[in-house]
């Protein structure tokens, strides 16, 4: 028996990963969307060991005596059926789409 109370709702690709016990809801251009439960905690866990790697990723790439700093980064990612999260590169397709955008800005 599922928890509810510690699960998210999210809609995601079928074609991307097998979505346990769930039915395709519709269609989305060639795809199969599906509705899945994710765990708090498994999406917890892993959006932190993403922020955690981007932070380390840019940490040192410009500081504030820089004449051109950066100030601010955009990511924008998605989650897949298993609640992995997946970081949208250029090109990704993105429109239409339910994904997540997390803003670091340099305080």
């Amino acid at each position: 028996m599922t928890d509810h109370a510690a699960t998210l709702d999210f809609l995601v690709s079928a074609a991307d990963e097998p979505v346990p016990d769930s039915k395709s809801i519709f269609s989305r251009g060639d795809h199969d969307v599906a509705r899945c439960e994710i765990s708090v905690d498994a999406f917890q866990a892993n959006l932190e060991s993403t922020i955690a790697k981007l932070r380390r990723a840019f940490t040192g790439l410009a500081t504030a005596g820089d004449d051109l700093p950066l100030t601010k980064v955009e990511v924008t990612f998605e989650v897949t059926a298993s609640g992995k999260i997946c970081i949208l590169g250029t090109g990704v397709e993105t429109s239409g789409t339910g994904g997540f955008k997390l803003v670091f800005e340099r305080k």
